[in-house]
């Protein structure tokens, strides 16, 4: 069983149609893992892949420079796929302020104002399952741990233990050299080759000064192969991280 996978954070609809859109397509991807991702986009998002979506709400967007459809405002993560699925969901390990109903998401008020989850999604192929599973984990400002972060990933982990993920994804917001992506990786293999210092494109990405940060990550169990990784620019905020997987 051999999957190609493509995870991307595509900042919402900015740069969907004309470069994420079309990246995926150039790269012609199994599996695709996606954060940042409107609701509003899903019936497009399928239309151009052929692929059914299966998404996981986080929040209600009010960020003012986030373009937010009219008809949609809430936002999450995103995994999709060619294969047969055949078991899908999420888990919520933070829910801000404690509450059940989804968050109104302002960074400027607040950057922990959205719930945090786990979606995931177990594809079959000749009989062989692959469980991918994608996050977008808590944000701290210069990629600091912090107390709440490590509460989230505890949270987190409690959910991990109950799922076997085979695969995981996602804009961990932690980066590489910290806490939290090293807890990862003592958990799961890191896929992303070690010479590669950031994941930020800082020719998309709104922050002014240079961010050098590998928050995106590409993570396995054992068992599983992962080979012919890439990050690519040009395609959002965040680079895209693509790579085959194929179970021993």
């Amino acid at each position: 069983m051999s999957v190609k996978l493509v995870s991307i954070n595509i900042e919402g609809s900015k740069h969907l149609k004309d470069k994420v859109l079309p990246f995926i397509k150039s790269q012609d991807p199994d599996v695709i893992t996606l954060q940042e991702v409107f609701e509003a986009d899903l019936n497009l998002i399928e239309k151009e892949t052929g692929m059914k979506a299966h998404f996981t709400p986080m929040a209600h967007m009010a960020q003012a420079d986030i373009p937010i459809p009219e008809d949609n405002d809430v936002w999450g993560i995103l995994l999709l796929s060619k294969l047969p699925v055949i078991n899908s969901g999420y888990k919520t390990y933070f829910k801000y302020q404690g509450k059940d109903e989804l968050p109104t998401f302002v960074s400027t008020k607040s950057p922990d104002q959205m719930n945090r989850a786990v979606g995931w999604i177990t594809v079959q192929d000749d009989q062989e399952e692959i469980t991918f599973a994608t996050t977008h984990f808590m944000w701290s400002k210069k990629g600091l741990t912090t107390s709440l972060q490590e509460q989230a990933y505890q949270e987190m982990e409690k959910f991990m233990d109950q799922l076997p993920i085979d695969v995981f994804t996602g804009d961990f917001n932690a980066p590489r050299g910290r806490k939290i992506f090293g807890l990862l990786s003592k958990r799961y293999r890191d896929n992303i080759p070690q010479e590669l210092e950031s994941s930020i494109d800082n020719q998309i990405h709104k922050a002014t000064n240079y961010i050098n940060l590998m928050v995106d990550g590409l993570f396995s169990e054992k068992g599983i192969q992962v080979s012919d990784v890439e990050v690519h620019s040009g395609v959002s905020d965040h680079k895209a991280v693509t790579g085959v997987i194929s179970k021993n």
